[in-house]
């Protein structure tokens, strides 16, 4: 789509004189047309200058149309991305804050990688596969049920606590999502899964405290983020 300053650079166009096609136009809308009135023959003339003004303008604005028209019709890069269910790119600040947790434990990473292809799944427009997706969430559930300990492994003993209660938080959500699969729900199932990752990123966090890297010792005692935050911009 042009932008702004290009079609600023288009109006002086439409001050200039008629082009040579415009004017062989008018030529030919100045031609006399012959019409029958009462028996007598009727001499009709346009003006040539009105004709190739008019026809001056239609040819500047037919090229405006054909300069813009593509960005009118087709939609942004970005736009047609995000409303393509086959893109895996996180579509939200939480899905991108998410995928950016680094994963210490592999048996919550895998959990989070099934559950994310649950949510792509759902992103499905017609014919949903509601098995394959509660095949998913009972495959997710099964593997904390089995191994509880193993899913925690990782997390500070001070954490363990809060630890305990994401896994409940992720169990119910579990729970939540297979009930809304069943009724072929996606509303309720969308709900239910995005808690389920929401719990799962909440404890890859637990299980990598910590900032990745050194800060050096001059801006040591400068202000910082120790971790994410979530800013709320009002325009």
């Amino acid at each position: 789509m042009a932008s702004l300053p290009s079609f600023l650079l288009l109006l002086p166009a439409l001050a200039q004189p008629a082009p040579p096609c415009a004017t062989r136009l008018s030529n030919f809308a100045a031609m006399t047309v012959p019409r029958t009135r009462g028996g007598r023959a009727v001499r009709v003339m346009a003006s040539r200058d009105a004709a190739a003004a008019r026809v001056s303008r239609a040819i500047s604005a037919l090229g405006l149309l054909a300069m813009l028209g593509g960005g009118m019709v087709e939609p942004p890069t970005a736009h047609a991305v995000l409303s393509n269910p086959n893109a895996g790119m996180a579509r939200s600040a939480s899905a991108a804050l998410r995928r950016a947790v680094p994963v210490v434990n592999d048996k919550v990473g895998n959990i989070q990688a099934e559950l994310e292809r649950a949510q792509y799944l759902l992103r499905f427009p017609n014919r949903k596969p509601w098995s394959q997706m509660n095949t998913i969430a009972q495959q997710c559930l099964a593997k904390i049920e089995l191994d509880k300990i193993g899913v925690i492994d990782g997390v500070p003993k001070e954490n363990a606590k809060e630890a305990e209660e994401i896994i409940q938080r992720l169990t119910e959500s579990l729970d939540q999502m297979q009930g809304s699969l069943a009724g072929q729900d996606s509303d309720k199932t969308a709900t239910y899964l995005s808690r389920a990752l929401k719990a799962t990123s909440e404890l890859e966090v637990l299980q990598a405290p910590g900032l990745p890297y050194a800060v050096p010792p001059r801006y040591a005692q400068l202000p910082r983020l120790q971790g994410r935050a979530v800013i709320s911009v009002n325009l």
